[in-house]
């Protein structure tokens, strides 16, 4: 035990199995995460999906996330439970993420052991939608708390980690209730430790997530929450309560695991994290039904332009036009009002153009 910080010196991984078999399925997964798959092998690095309840909280807090944590050369589908925003997705769009292969995937929001958000828009019934065939993610939340021997059956964390060969490798997540906020500094502490030391275990981005959370907690915290009507909701946490949320936290995993991170080392006078050219890729999926992903790389950070035109080359909708950061990102286009047909998306900057086809087939 370290004195200084009370967080014991080791991090030790639990296995949430009945019995010999799942145990086994969850060491074959982990051995085969470990050895057999690289970075390479999955669509996407990161999923990160937003509750919509409580205000705009857990989408801020995703915007803050993939703007300031995520590496440049990452990309990443985000999905929000918000019908007005243009990240809105359904279950199904989540399942199709899901089985489209992320080697992350993070939920900021409301959940308890089998259910996110109030709506119950993903249940611990919905993880067999999950493929058999598809690679095996890390999960973190902020909210699903990782509780067992339920009398309503399996956990959704602990149906995650159990998945023969798909499902969660590993998860991190509370054993109890918690507060957002400090959830959130727990998250984000953890993929901090990841990106900047990826030849660590997870056990060690673990330790060093809820230490450095942990050193931070000599204060009280406190926010505003919106409620319904004209009031607000101060909700207040003193320095020994934050000790507690913290201590919460536990990994369900290896804690030896080695996360495929790939990371390649700097060369002189080089910046690994910037893309070596513009791009602009073919949207995913295609043709589609109703919604797409289109995703572009950026070299320098620039004004950026994307547009759809039908064959006539009229612009039917602007998905993109701002300011962009250099690196990866994508789009969505929702074109649930669009006629079914060929269309084109042009991608335009200060130093690159181009078009691709595209095929909307209801």
């Amino acid at each position: 035990m370290n004195e200084s910080d009370d967080i014991p010196d080791i991090a030790i991984g639990r296995f949430p199995v009945n019995d010999v078999e799942q145990l086994g399925n969850i060491v074959e997964k982990t051995i085969r995460f470990e050895t057999n798959i690289t970075r390479d092998d999955y669509f996407h690095d990161f999923l990160v999906l937003a509750d919509s309840t409580d205000g705009e909280y857990f989408t801020d807090m995703t915007e803050a996330f993939v703007e300031t944590l995520l590496p440049t050369d990452f990309d990443y589908t985000r999905i929000d439970l918000n019908n007005q925003s243009v990240y809105h997705g359904t279950r199904d769009d989540f399942v199709d993420a899901i089985n489209q292969n992320h080697l992350f995937f993070t939920y900021y929001g409301h959940a308890n052991s089998i259910v996110f958000n109030h709506e119950q828009f993903f249940t611990a019934y919905n993880v067999d939608l999950i493929h058999e065939t598809s690679l095996p993610f890390v999960f973190t939340t902020i909210g699903c708390q990782q509780q067992f021997d339920l009398d309503t059956g399996q956990s959704i964390v602990e149906k995650f980690i159990t998945k023969a060969s798909s499902g969660a490798v590993a998860t991190f997540a509370s054993t109890g209730y918690t507060y957002a906020h400090i959830a959130g500094n727990i998250i984000s502490s953890f993929y901090e430790a990841c990106f900047e030391n990826p030849q660590s275990s997870i056990g060690m981005h673990v330790l060093n997530a809820k230490r450095d959370v942990l050193n931070k907690s000599g204060t009280n915290h406190s926010r505003i929450v919106p409620s319904l009507g004209d009031h607000q909701v101060v909700l207040s946490v003193n320095a020994v309560q934050s000790r507690d949320f913290i201590r919460r936290f536990t990994l369900l995993g290896d804690p030896a695991l080695k996360l495929p991170l790939n990371i390649i080392a700097a060369q002189p006078d080089v910046d690994p994290s910037l893309p070596t050219a513009y791009a602009l890729l073919q949207n995913y999926p295609n043709p589609f039904n109703a919604e797409t992903v289109i995703r572009f790389s950026l070299q320098t950070r620039g004004q950026v332009s994307l547009k759809v035109y039908n064959i006539m080359g009229r612009e039917i909708t602007t998905l993109a036009n701002g300011m962009y950061h250099s690196g990866a990102h994508q789009v969505r286009w929702n074109a649930i009002d669009v006629p079914s047909g060929l269309y084109f998306y042009r991608l335009e900057t200060n130093q690159f153009c181009q078009t691709m086809k595209l095929i909307l087939q209801k």
